[in-house]
C-alpha cells in the first residue's frame, strides 16, 4: 500500500524579515483575507482516484482550512499545522502551491518532509514550478516539479516512481510538462506541450476529503465565497502581462453544460453546499454555450447560489446581462486594466474605452453591480497615462474597484520585453515579493513603486468608500453599510471604513451611539496610523466632513 500525502500551502506571506518589513511599512500591501476551498486539490484527488491503478492510501490537507477554527490566519500559526501533517510517514508527498510568493512555504515544507520522511519522493506544483521548473527541482529536498495543469502529470510521475506501466493512460495523455532531478543531481526538463482537451470524459473534482463543516453550518467561515467550479480551460487572448497560457495553454475548451450542472447538483445533494463560485476568467466567450448554462442554472433548486468570478467585457451584451439577471447575479467583474487607449494597445488588451464606458452604464442600468479591475505602472507607461487610468476608474462609477501596481510576472511576454529593456527590478530568487500588489519591480524615470502604491491605494479609497455610487440611493446606502460591516471584520485597523460606517449610521438611522462608537475607533486608529491615513482627512467628501464635525462636537475627546 503506497501512502500518498497531498498538501496545500498557506496563501499567506512566509514570515521572512523582508515580508514582515514590507507589510509593516506599506499598508497598501495588506489585503483582507478571503477563504476559498482549494480546487487544485479536488482536481488532483479526482484524477488520482480515477487513474491510479496501484493500491494507495491518500491523505489530503489544506493548511488554510486548518487555520479557520481559530479565525487567526496568522503566518506563524502555519508552522504548527505543517508539523502536525508529518506525524505520520508517507511514501510520496505532493505539495501544491498556487502563488509564487508562497514558495518559501514550499521550500520549508519540502525540507521538513525530507527530514522526517527521508525515503519519500517529493513532488511540487503550482505557479513557481510552472515558471521556474529547474529552480523548483534544484531545491535539495524536491524530486519532481509539475509544469502547468497538474492532475494528469502527477499520475504519470507516481507511475514512474512506482515502476507502473499503464498503456491506456499513456496513450490518452502524453507524459510531458515536468522537471525531474536525476541521480547525478542535474535536472531534466520536459516541456509542456499537451493540455487536457476532453473535459467531457475528464474526472470531476473530488471533495470527499474536505472538512465540509468549515463552509457549512455553525463553524462555517464568514469569508467563504462559494465552492469553486471550473467550466473552461485555456485563453485565446494575448494580453502581454498574463501568465494564464503557461498553465492552461492557448486552446479554449468547455465542459459540457450538463456535466457542470451535474457536478453542482451532486455536491449540493451530498454535502448540502448551496454556494458555488464559477472561477473562469471568460465564461461567456462563447455566448451560445454560456446562455445554455444560464438556462440550465434556472432549473437548479432555488436555494443554490451561483457566483461568477470574471467576465471579458468584450463578451458582455444585453442578452448576457438579461441571462445573468435571471439567475440572480448581483455583480459582474470586469478587467479593464488601463484607462489609456494607447496602453490598451501596448499591453495587447485591445479594449475600446468608449465602448467600455457604455457597457458599464448598460450593466448598471439593468440593476447589476460592476466590479472593475485596474493596474498602473506598465513598462514605459507615463504618469499622464496613469492619471488617465485613475480618472476613468473613478469616473465610470463602478460599484467597486481594485487597483494594483503592475507586477512583472516571469514567464509573461511583458516580463521578457521589459527585461530586455533593463526595466525589471526583480530578483528571481526573491519569492516572498512575487505577488501582484508588490510595488517597485518595474523601473521608470517618472515614478517608483512607492508612488504607484500611493496612487493605487488613494484611488481605491476614493472609488470604494468615499465617492461610491451606492451613496446615491437609500437602498445603496443600506447595502454599503452591510458590506462595510463585513469588511471591517477582515480589515479591523482601517479607519476610513470606521468613518464611513459612522457616517452611514448617522444618515440612515440617526444612531448617534453607533456613530460615536465608529468614530471613536477611527480616531484611535488615526492616532496610531497617522503617517498613512491622516492625509485622507483633508479630502472633500461628506463622510470626512461629518467625522470632522463630530470631532468639533467632541473636542475634549479628540484631544
Amino acid at each position: 500500500m503506497t501512502k500518498i500525502l497531498l498538501i496545500k500551502m498557506p496563501i499567506s506571506y512566509f514570515p521572512s524579515p523582508k515580508a514582515l518589513k514590507m507589510l509593516k511599512e506599506n499598508y497598501s500591501t495588506r489585503i483582507a483575507f478571503q477563504y476559498g476551498p482549494p480546487l487544485a486539490l479536488a482536481l488532483i484527488v479526482g484524477s488520482l482516484k480515477h487513474y491510479l491503478t496501484c493500491d494507495f492510501e491518500l491523505t489530503v490537507k489544506d493548511l488554510n482550512t486548518a487555520s479557520i477554527p481559530e479565525k487567526k490566519y496568522l503566518m506563524e500559526e502555519y508552522f504548527e499545522h505543517i508539523e502536525n501533517v508529518f506525524k505520520d510517514n508517507h511514501d510520496i508527498v505532493l505539495i501544491s502551491c498556487q502563488y509564487m510568493f508562497n514558495q518559501s512555504w514550499v521550500n520549508y515544507t519540502a525540507d521538513l518532509a525530507h527530514k522526517l520522511n527521508p525515503n519519500a519522493k517529493i513532488i511540487v506544483g503550482g505557479g513557481f514550478s510552472t515558471i521556474f521548473p529547474e529552480k523548483a527541482v534544484a531545491t535539495p529536498s524536491v524530486d519532481y516539479a509539475v509544469i502547468g495543469e497538474g492532475e494528469v502529470v502527477i499520475v504519470h510521475i507516481i507511475n514512474k516512481i512506482l515502476s507502473i506501466t499503464d498503456s491506456n493512460f499513456e496513450n490518452k495523455y502524453p507524459f510531458d510538462g515536468y522537471a525531474e532531478k536525476l541521480p547525478n543531481g542535474e535536472s531534466k526538463i520536459v516541456e509542456k506541450k499537451t493540455f487536457v482537451a476532453d473535459l467531457e470524459n475528464h474526472p470531476t473534482p473530488d471533495w470527499s476529503w474536505f472538512p465540509i463543516d468549515r463552509i457549512v453550518g455553525d463553524k462555517a467561515d464568514g469569508t467563504f465565497y462559494g465552492l469553486p467550479v471550473m467550466c473552461t480551460r485555456g485563453c485565446p487572448h494575448n494580453c502581454s502581462y498574463c501568465s494564464t497560457r503557461s498553465y492552461w495553454g492557448r486552446q479554449f475548451v468547455y465542459d459540457p453544460v450538463v456535466k457542470v450542472i451535474n457536478e453542482i447538483l451532486s455536491i449540493y445533494k451530498q454535502y448540502g453546499i448551496t454556494k458555488f463560485h464559477i472561477i473562469d476568467d471568460n465564461p461567456a466567450l462563447n455566448n451560445k454555450w454560456f446562455l445554455n448554462l444560464c438556462k440550465s442554472i434556472l432549473e437548479l433548486p432555488e436555494e443554490i447560489e451561483i457566483i461568477f468570478s470574471n467576465f471579458s467585457i468584450k463578451s458582455i451584451n444585453s442578452e448576457i446581462i438579461e441571462a445573468l439577471k435571471n439567475i440572480r447575479q448581483e455583480k459582474i467583474t470586469i478587467a479593464i486594466e488601463t484607462g489609456s487607449q494607447e496602453m490598451q494597445k501596448t499591453i495587447k488588451k485591445h479594449l475600446n474605452l468608449e465602448n467600455i464606458i457604455e457597457k458599464v452604464k448598460l450593466i448598471r442600468k439593468n440593476g447589476l453591480k460592476v466590479h472593475a479591475c485596474w493596474m498602473i505602472g506598465f513598462p514605459n507607461e507615463t504618469l499622464d497615462q496613469i492619471k488617465q487610468t485613475t480618472r476613468m476608474a473613478v469616473d465610470i462609477q463602478a460599484d467597486s474597484i481594485q487597483m494594483w501596481p503592475v507586477f512583472p510576472f516571469p514567464g509573461t511576454e511583458m516580463y521578457r520585453e521589459a527585461k530586455g529593456q533593463n526595466l525589471i527590478n526583480l530578483d528571481e530568487n526573491d519569492f516572498d515579493t512575487m505577488r501582484q500588489h508588490t510595488p517597485g519591480k518595474i523601473l521608470s524615470s517618472e515614478w517608483d513603486g512607492e508612488l504607484l502604491s500611493q496612487i493605487a491605494y488613494d484611488t481605491q479609497v476614493e472609488a470604494n468608500f468615499l465617492n461610491n455610487p451606492a451613496y446615491d440611493t437609500e437602498s445603496g446606502r443600506q447595502d454599503m453599510r452591510d458590506y462595510l460591516k463585513g469588511l471591517i471584520i477582515r480589515l479591523p485597523d482601517h479607519p476610513i471604513i470606521s468613518i464611513c460606517l459612522g457616517y452611514l449610521e448617522h444618515i440612515l438611522d440617526k444612531n448617534e451611539e453607533s456613530r460615536s462608537s465608529y468614530y471613536h475607533k477611527a480616531l484611535g486608529l488615526l492616532n496610531s496610523e497617522s503617517s498613512f491615513f491622516k492625509k485622507f482627512l483633508n479630502w472633500d467628501f461628506p463622510q470626512l466632513k461629518d467625522f470632522e464635525s463630530w470631532l468639533s462636537e467632541n473636542s475634549k475627546i479628540a484631544r
